[in-house]
């Protein structure tokens, strides 16, 4: 919805990931670059 001072205002949100979330081509980069940071629990799985 669009509010009368142009702000956009959601009802829900619809995402694909959550703050966790890292591309793959990133995280093979990093991989490789022997700089990947341990995965959360949350975040194993995708």
């Amino acid at each position: 919805m669009l509010a009368a001072d142009g702000r956009l205002i959601a009802s829900e949100v619809l995402a694909k990931h959550d703050e966790n979330y890292m591309p793959p081509e990133v995280a093979e980069a990093l991989a490789r670059a022997g700089k990947m940071p341990p995965m959360p629990e949350a975040a194993k799985g995708y």
